[in-house]
């Protein structure tokens, strides 16, 4: 399970933008639902495998910053999410 006791930080894609961006609990970047879609690390995994395979697209494309760079953003999960 998760440790949301970690610094706020969207475990599936590494977002870190503002909270404001936010659809209720829907990451603007890759759309996961936390607290549902990101709690076991097997589904968290299995979710951003998804998500990169179709392009990484965002949820909320308005909120996509200028020179976006996915590599760049991923620095910022955890290593205990990412994938091996």
């Amino acid at each position: 399970m998760i440790n949301y006791d970690e610094p706020e930080c969207c475990r599936i894609c590494g977002y870190l933008g503002e909270r404001e961006a936010w659809v209720g609990d829907l990451c603007p970047c890759c759309g996961v639902q936390h607290g549902d879609e990101d709690v076991r690390i097997h589904s968290l995994k299995a979710y951003r495998r998804r998500w990169i395979a179709n392009g990484s697209p965002w949820f909320k494309p308005e909120a996509r910053p200028g020179g976006w760079n996915l590599e760049e953003q991923m620095k910022a999960i955890p290593a205990l999410y990412r994938i091996e």
